[in-house]
């Protein structure tokens, strides 16, 4: 764990499944039922999901909160792992037959999370994701003051190479700019650092399971139709996130390429 992730989430040595456990049933206890709910997809994350939740469990929040991991055609033992970690799971398997199979998986398992939950704010996270303290308090703060803002996203940050997270760090401050020269609201929603009302999601029908891998921007174009003041961006929501899903794109190895470059990273190997 590099000293970046240990100054994120306040602490350098993993704890107990049994204080985890007991962690979470503190947070969710705080108030029956939480205002908020945490919904995180997952697809075969047995390595990944013990260091998601670690960090959720050491949250500074004064109000409940619930943490809903959605087993999405796992084959691994992700599930169980979140269960033993006091998370609560919905574990389903995808119907190949079914006519949405096609469309995003990630959608759908996001919008199943949601069905469940008890909070009135909604968040979204990954489940190679790593939290700051202060995040959900940060993230949700402005919904539960501004009855006009429908939707938060937060600064998601790439542990990984600097060349690479500089390249990410490039792409994110470019389409942030397009939205804010074209767009009525000010940054793209991003799914792994943001809330919403679950009020304002049903009105608008959840998430497009059609715009796969864009589901979340869609979701905040959509939250746009109700003619509220639509998506505010909060720096302080910090996540930290694998760009593994798309560090070997051609995009981002040019952009990789092109920082060491000019002097702004090491070199990286990047094919």
């Amino acid at each position: 764990m590099t000293s970046e992730l240990q100054a994120c989430y306040g602490f350098e040595k993993q704890v107990s499944e049994i204080e985890i456990n007991k962690r979470f049933l503190a947070l969710k206890s705080i108030q029956n039922p939480p205002s908020v709910s945490v919904i995180i997809p997952v697809y075969n994350e047995c390595d990944a999901i013990p260091r998601t939740l670690e960090s959720l469990s050491f949250q500074n929040f004064s109000l409940g909160t619930e943490v809903i991991v959605v087993a999405n055609n796992c084959t691994d033992v992700t599930a169980d792992t979140s269960r033993k970690l006091g998370a609560t799971v919905v574990d389903y398997c995808f119907d190949p037959n079914n006519p949405y199979s096609k469309y995003s998986q990630t959608a759908f398992a996001k919008n199943l999370g949601v069905e469940i939950a008890a909070g009135e704010i909604i968040v979204t996270t990954d489940a190679d994701a790593i939290m700051g303290p202060n995040w959900i308090s940060a993230l949700t703060e402005p919904l539960r003051c501004d009855q006009n803002i429908t939707c938060v996203t937060g600064c998601t940050l790439f542990n990984t190479h600097p060349s690479i997270k500089t390249a990410m760090y490039d792409i994110t401050r470019f389409t942030t700019r397009i939205f804010q020269q074209y767009a009525t609201y000010n940054s793209p929603a991003r799914g792994n650092n943001m809330a919403f009302r679950k009020a304002d999601y049903s009105e608008i029908g959840g998430f497009d399971i059609r715009t796969f891998p864009s589901d979340d921007m869609s979701l905040g174009h959509k939250l746009n139709t109700l003619g509220r003041t639509v998506l505010l961006y909060r720096p302080e929501a910090v996540v930290f996130t694998s760009p593994r899903r798309v560090q070997n794109t051609p995009v981002i190895n040019i952009l990789a390429k092109r920082s060491y470059r000019n002097g702004r990273e090491q070199p990286i190997n990047v094919r």
